[in-house]
């Protein structure tokens, strides 16, 4: 990304982190690993990674989606997933934040699921 500042500024505004995780912010590779053999192969907008290891998806869609549910939940899930190999313990998780940036006509409505802030 040519910017990381803006992209910073932007993160800033959306979600509440600690101040220290955007001092290291990384962009890392936005290919979701996949099995070869059986999985759906993804590649997100922007795939950022924090100083504590949270990861951060951020997502455009401009377009009518009509599956822009399952989406953000599938990407999330791939980001989790991805962490571990085999044989680590699960509490080596960390913190998954996926943020989609959308068109009106692709907003989910108002929900205690999904946080939406609407800006005009």
């Amino acid at each position: 990304m040519e910017n990381k500042t803006a992209l910073i500024g932007l993160l800033r505004e959306i979600i509440d982190i600690p101040e220290e995780e955007y001092a290291h912010i990384e962009i890392i590779d936005p290919n979701l690993r996949v099995n070869k053999s059986y999985g759906k192969s993804s590649i997100l907008d922007i795939k950022l990674t924090t100083k504590s290891g949270q990861r951060i998806n951020v997502e455009i869609q401009i377009r009518k989606a009509s599956d822009l549910k399952q989406r953000i939940l599938f990407y999330a899930s791939k980001m989790i997933a991805e962490q571990l190999t085999e044989g680590e313990k699960y509490d080596k998780i960390k913190k998954v934040i996926s943020i989609m940036i959308c068109t009106d006509h692709n907003l989910i409505e108002d929900s205690k699921e999904y946080h939406n802030k609407r800006i005009s």
